[in-house]
This record gives C-alpha cells, sequence and structure tokens, in this order.
C-alpha cells in the first residue's frame, strides 16, 4: 500500500482478506462468503489495488453503519468492523492504544530534536505500559460487541435500503488488536485465544438478532494472524459452548511488550 494512500474500514478488510490464505466456514453448504472471495479475486481492478492506488476495487466499498458494503448480482453484504484488545479500557478508550501514541509521539520528539541527523535508519525502542489481562479481554469484547449489536436494526435497513429486492447479509468483523496476541495455557499447552471460546462472549452471541456472520481476526502465533469465518446458526452457538474456555483450570498468560519506531531520514 502506497504510504500517502488513507487506509479506511473497507481498504483494512480488504488487504486482510487478500492476505490471509485460511477460511474457515461452518458448513460446507453455504457459498455466500466463498463467492464474495472469488468476486473480489477476479476483479480486473485488483492488480492496482495491489500496486498501492487508493481506489478501492468495486464491488466492496467503504460506506456508514455498516462500514462496508459488498454487493453482486444476487445479494449485498453489510460488515460492520471494531476492534478491541486486552488492556484496560477508560474514557479515552484502551491503555494500549494510548501508550502506543504516547511512544511514538516521545520517538518522533527526540528525532526532531537530534541536532545531527544519522543518514541511516533509527531505531527508537521503549516498554509500553499497558496491563494485559483476561478480565480486561472479556469487558473490551462484550462492552463493543453490545454497543454493536444495538445498532443491527440501523445496520439491516441500510442493506435493505440498498440491495432492494437481493437478499441482504450482515457480518461483524470483530479484531483482536492485542499488541501480541493473547494466550491462555491449558492441558495442551500454550494456545491462542479466540473471542468464540469466551463463554460470555457465546452468551451475548446466542442472544443476538439478525447477525449473519461472525468474522473473527486474532493471532494464532506472534505476529502472524488468523481468520475465522462463521454463519451463526443454533448448532454453531452449541458448538461453541462445547469448546468454551474453563478458566477454573486454563490460565491466562499475561506479559509485557516493546514497541519500535523506525525513522529513516533520507538526505
Amino acid at each position: 500500500m502506497n504510504k500517502n494512500v488513507t487506509r479506511n474500514e473497507a481498504h483494512n478488510f480488504l488487504f486482510d482478506l487478500l492476505n490471509w490464505e485460511k477460511k474457515l466456514h461452518t458448513t460446507d453448504d453455504d457459498m455466500v462468503w466463498d463467492k464474495i472471495i472469488k468476486e473480489i479475486m477476479e476483479y480486473d481492478k485488483l492488480n492496482s489495488y495491489y500496486m498501492g492506488e487508493p481506489e478501492l476495487p468495486c464491488p466492496i466499498q467503504q460506506t456508514e453503519r455498516p462500514d462496508i458494503m459488498f454487493e453482486c448480482a444476487d445479494f449485498v453484504m453489510g460488515i460492520e468492523c471494531f476492534r478491541f484488545d486486552a488492556s484496560k479500557k477508560t474514557r479515552k478508550g484502551s491503555t494500549q492504544k494510548q501508550q502506543e501514541i504516547l511512544v511514538n509521539r516521545k520517538h518522533t520528539k527526540e528525532y526532531e530534536n537530534m541536532k545531527v541527523k544519522p543518514r541511516k535508519l533509527i531505531v527508537f525502542e521503549d516498554i509500553v505500559r499497558a496491563k494485559f489481562s483476561v478480565e480486561n479481554y472479556k469487558a473490551a469484547l462484550l462492552s463493543s460487541f453490545c454497543e454493536h449489536a444495538k445498532k443491527i436494526p440501523e445496520y439491516r435497513q441500510t442493506i435493505k435500503e440498498k440491495c432492494l429486492k437481493k437478499k441482504g447479509f450482515l457480518s461483524f468483523y470483530i479484531e483482536d488488536a492485542t499488541a501480541i496476541g493473547n494466550w491462555i495455557n491449558t492441558k495442551n499447552g500454550i494456545e491462542p485465544m479466540n473471542p468464540l471460546c469466551i463463554r460470555e462472549f457465546i452468551d451475548e452471541l446466542s442472544k443476538t438478532v439478525n447477525l449473519d456472520y461472525v468474522i473473527i481476526k486474532h493471532q494464532v502465533i506472534p505476529y502472524v494472524s488468523g481468520m475465522h469465518i462463521q454463519k451463526i446458526c443454533p448448532e454453531f452457538i452449541d458448538s461453541l459452548y462445547a469448546e468454551s474456555y474453563d478458566f477454573s483450570k486454563d490460565k491466562y498468560v499475561p506479559y509485557s511488550y516493546s514497541i519500535e519506531s523506525r525513522i529513516h531520514h533520507e538526505i
């Protein structure tokens, strides 16, 4: 992506969709997302998008409530995006995000105050003071999901107005943005955490009406993300309860992390 291109939710989602190799579905007979992915991959403007052109390749477009709309010959898919992380959430947002902004500002100021700029890459590093915990993880995930779930009637109305006589679908794209992912120590060893295995989240998902799909992005190994595209149905909800974490036995793995700012001074 060209560094001068402003990326919105549609750009970010498309980038993620094109760079994930494995897409998981609950049922083999559900072809909606297979068709979306196939149409996007076959679109003739995709090569220019890969080269950094700012224009989104149709038929995926940035909209409002929901964030993204995909239209094809026989249906319309609305996609609402939101992120959460396992740091404490305040009125200003997540502690992780606030700390990252502060550290990057500090690094930028240090660079600008250099009387003589080095003729090479400069790397600044700091520890980010954000405490991750399973309690923060649950609270941020549930509050973000419930906040967006309240707006489902608005999302569905927009989709209805857009699709006219076509069938309309709604997906939530949920991104775990915790710095190096979230990890849990189980009887099978240390494994990546998945929102779909949180019992409280499953409870909320089971009560949610008019949401067709949930798409999860989380880290499966450090710095490598995985994606799950799942159709919401009773069988799927039942399967989630059977695989949910047992926090009386499974232990969350806390950690701290450092952030780097890389500045290349060009003469």
